[in-house]
């Protein structure tokens, strides 16, 4: 969580951020009691997107990817007014994304969304940003567009056609899996 410091003379920050490490968001996942602060290198931006969300009305999100201090790679959900937040002026240039106030979830590996106490900064003047820039030369990570996944665009027949499988694909998944894995799937 952010917090506007109070000024002394000793202070040169005017904020004040507990970033988390990856083991303390791991620890935090699926918990939606304690927001996480993150930073790290703008490694991937997807264009801005509609969806609908459960209360049928359509919002904006942004899906980033950033580098955390340990060397993971954490994708970032961007809901609402925060998906205009960074423009696509971004790629190409070395950015490091400071995000606030997160939930962190488990999607694919670990991954934060946004919450309305979220904020957005980048390149701010702060020790950590510099630590972070000066750990990584400037043509290791330079941040790259996603594209976007038709799977999640359209109406939601447009999306069952590029989920749709057939029969064959979805009892070969249980054959072809050695491990027993449990595999989930679900049925429009």
């Amino acid at each position: 969580m952010a917090r506007q410091a109070s000024r002394t003379s000793a202070q040169s920050s005017d904020y004040y951020f507990e970033f988390a490490t990856k083991y303390t968001l791991e620890e935090r996942k699926e918990k939606d009691k304690q927001c996480s602060d993150v930073i790290g290198i703008l490694t991937h931006m997807k264009p801005i997107e509609s969806k609908i969300t459960k209360r049928n009305t359509a919002t904006d999100i942004r899906e980033i990817e950033i580098m955390i201090p340990e060397g993971d790679k954490i994708r970032v959900t961007l809901w609402g007014r925060l998906a205009h937040h960074l423009s696509e002026d971004v790629i190409g240039h070395q950015t490091v994304v400071i995000v606030t106030s997160t939930m962190v979830q488990k999607f694919y590996g670990l991954s934060l969304k946004s919450t309305s106490a979220t904020r957005l900064y980048t390149n701010l003047d702060i020790p950590e940003t510099w630590d972070l820039l000066h750990s990584h030369s400037t043509d290791e990570i330079l941040p790259k567009m996603m594209e976007l996944d038709k799977s999640t665009q359209g109406t939601m027949e447009e999306q069952m056609f590029y989920r749709r499988r057939t029969l064959q694909e979805l009892t070969g998944v249980r054959h072809d899996n050695p491990t027993n894995q449990v595999i989930a799937s679900k049925v429009f």
